[in-house]
């Protein structure tokens, strides 16, 4: 197994099935100057002025709609802020094949607003600033969420409705993630990337995980970083499928990555490393993985 070169984080927001059905298909990837990740030629960074500043924003939540059909909604937005707070961007779907809409709204102290337009369904977020101290705190770094993370209420068309956090990816770190499947279906794969995650004081984290091999980005579902020192852990549930419904797909069925590693010094020389086993992406298949954290 490799351990990836760092610095990553993706370019364009994902709305998931919420938008699914009318946003067209994204042009073909390309590689990101600032974080390195594939993105669509059509979501290329935009250039930043002096009245404008571009902002990478991570959106993770769910969204009942008329029925009761609760859907997972996760992804990321880049977008320029004018110095009025207002801003605009672009959308980008996860999963392998992603897609591309438009965004717009507002962010300042007071709160954040996004209105995203595909096509004829819309879906917008009203959210209120939060402040929690950093659980993986980069050193020289902030020490606390101020001002990069948001809580919110998010409404899907005239019936969907349901709960969002937004935080500004300049706060997650990038620990790289190699695994490799030694039993099961998918005998012999190898799966490396990125993880883009923050931890709060209690160590549940939140992020999601960028696949070298095409730069499609997936959500974390959950996670446990317990600390950095030797025999601590870090516990990972990713969806590969960027689209789980929850409580309508099985887990037989949806592909999963679930893992638990602890924390050792021998792994890497000179290096605090998590390595550990895990399941997936179907339930029969097993292996082990290995992820540092940015710093060596």
């Amino acid at each position: 197994m490799r351990l990836r070169p760092r610095a990553i984080p993706l370019v364009a927001l994902v709305l998931g099935a919420c938008l699914a059905s009318s946003v067209a298909v994204a042009a073909p990837l390309t590689s990101s100057p600032r974080h390195g990740v594939a993105h669509s030629a059509a979501q290329r960074p935009l250039r930043a002025t002096a009245a404008a500043t571009q902002r990478v924003f991570y959106l993770s939540g769910n969204v009942a709609d008329a029925r009761g059909a609760v859907r997972s909604l996760s992804g990321l937005a880049t977008v320029m802020v004018n110095a009025d707070g207002s801003y605009n961007g672009a959308l980008t779907l996860t999963g392998s094949r992603p897609m591309t809409a438009s965004v717009a709204g507002f962010v300042g102290p007071t709160g954040m607003s996004l209105v995203a337009n595909a096509g004829a369904k819309s879906l917008s977020v009203l959210a209120m600033p939060v402040v929690e101290p950093l659980g993986n705190a980069a050193a020289g770094g902030p020490t606390t969420t101020a001002g990069n993370e948001f809580r919110g209420t998010l409404t899907s068309g005239a019936t969907g409705a349901g709960d969002v956090t937004v935080i500004d990816t300049s706060i997650l770190r990038e620990y790289s993630f190699a695994a490799h499947i030694a039993a099961g279906p998918h005998t012999g794969t190898n799966l490396n990337g990125g993880l883009f995650i923050t931890a709060d004081r209690f160590g549940e984290l939140r992020g999601y995980f960028v696949r070298d091999a095409d730069g499609a980005l997936f959500p974390l579902l959950s996670g446990v970083l317990t600390g950095s020192k030797t025999g601590n852990q870090m516990l990972v549930h990713i969806d590969l499928t960027g689209a789980d419904i929850l409580g309508q797909t099985s887990f037989n069925t949806v592909p999963h990555i679930v893992g638990v590693a602890t924390a050792g010094t021998t792994f890497i020389s000179n290096q605090i490393a998590y390595k550990g086993t895990f399941t997936g992406p179907s339930p029969a298949d097993h292996g082990t993985w290995l992820s540092s954290p940015p710093e060596h």
